[in-house]
């Protein structure tokens, strides 16, 4: 069975998952570690907001948006909390919604507007 192929990311890091296109794979690692730091570190760690931000390149990556969208504000929160909303840290969530949320509403201009680029 060929990996399936949707869209990257905003920013498709090195992983091995992501270089070899297995999305499925990869979605399955990142909720994998997030559920460990969940339990190890909790709900508040820095941590545990990246691998949110991983859980949600990855559903962004399967086209699950929705998903994409919960993950990256859950991260989001957690790095406003802890280093403020106007850190670094929040600005590359802000980043990565900008881009769900702009790929957003290029699909639904598009299912609007059959002839729409």
């Amino acid at each position: 069975m060929a990996p399936i192929r949707c869209r990257p990311a905003p920013i498709c890091t090195t992983k091995p998952c992501c270089s070899i296109g297995d999305y499925p794979r990869a979605y399955h690692y990142h909720e994998q570690a997030l559920a460990i730091r969940l339990r190890w570190l909790g709900p508040d760690h820095p941590d545990t907001a990246t691998s949110l931000l991983y859980a949600g390149e990855g559903a962004q990556r399967m086209c699950d948006d929705p998903a994409a969208h919960r993950y990256y504000e859950q991260a989001l929160a957690i790095r406003s909390r802890v280093f403020g909303p106007e850190s670094p840290q929040a600005a590359e969530l802000y980043t990565h919604l900008s881009f769900l949320l702009g790929v957003l509403v290029s699909l639904t201009r598009r299912c609007l507007t059959p002839n729409a680029p």
